[in-house]
């Protein structure tokens, strides 16, 4: 089961210029199910992107807020299956085992919590599912190899794929130590200066390179603290790279989400205006 409500909404400037806003909840379980601020949130989100300003091209912190951060996280579980490595359309292919991305990077299939979105005891084919990493200290762990591409490919089969998929907590060292919470706020203040991505807007990415083009809204933050909107900038590299300059990870996902995708943020990323 699962219950849902959401809200967009679109608020107009006196140019008669258009900004958008949304929020949404969702629970498995109606007492977990609360919407009374859906309307409240998406307004706010509108307001926030009023009178956007220009932002020069370079290199930048991004810092990813966990209502987009699956945005790079779903490319490099995509190419973990077993399907794109059989097509040669995998960024991935012969990982397993083998350190690909940065120490930091963990993440784990959490998929046998009670009552949490996403949790399952069995894939769709009977399989049983099981908690284990997927990506571990940025080593590959798995693919995810169904029972008809395990026979295409000569390799045992695992799951066919994955069902909750969280992102461990990670501080960088270069940004010192922090015992808190770590969430989009501390993240920023830690980082001191970049550019809060909060949505995304088109672009695309090559599964079998791992090259990537976004369009991106979001603000320009400086010594921790949001200064005015940005919109109609691209970011573009490699999520290879781009998981290679991984420097924090929060711990702020969404309990409605069955992809547990914190707050992130990446170093030297490339911004385009």
């Amino acid at each position: 089961t699962s219950f849902e409500y959401g809200v967009e909404v679109t608020i107009q400037d006196e140019n008669g210029t258009k900004y958008s806003g949304y929020w949404w909840v969702a629970s498995p379980t109606i007492e977990g199910f609360d919407a009374k601020d859906c309307f409240d949130t998406a307004v706010k989100r509108a307001a926030a992107k009023l009178n956007p300003k220009g932002h020069r091209s370079g290199k930048f912190n991004l810092v990813l807020s966990t209502d987009c951060a699956s945005r790079v996280v779903t490319p490099v579980l995509n190419a973990l299956s077993a399907f794109g490595i059989q097509q040669n359309n995998s960024f991935l292919i012969d990982s397993v085992g083998k350190k690909i991305f940065h120490e930091g990077m963990t993440i784990r299939d959490l998929c046998r919590q009670k009552g949490k979105t996403g949790s399952r005891l069995f894939d769709s084919e009977g399989v049983a599912t099981a908690e284990r990493p997927v990506i571990e200290n940025g080593v590959v762990k798995m693919y995810f190899v169904n029972t008809y591409m395990s026979g295409k490919l000569g390799i045992d089969p695992t799951i066919e794929d994955v069902c909750r998929p969280a992102v461990d907590r990670y501080l960088s060292s270069e940004l010192g130590e922090f015992k808190g919470t770590l969430d989009a706020e501390q993240i920023m203040k830690k980082c001191k200066n970049g550019i809060l991505v909060t949505s995304f807007n088109g672009g695309n990415s090559n599964s079998s390179t791992g090259d990537f083009s976004y369009g991106i809204e979001g603000f320009a933050f400086r010594n921790g603290k949001i200064t005015h909107p940005v919109r109609e900038m691209l970011i573009t590299g490699n999520f290879i790279t781009l998981w290679s300059n991984l420097i924090a990870a929060g711990e702020d996902s969404r309990d409605c989400t069955s992809r547990r995708i914190p707050t992130l943020a990446f170093k030297d990323v490339d911004f385009s205006a």
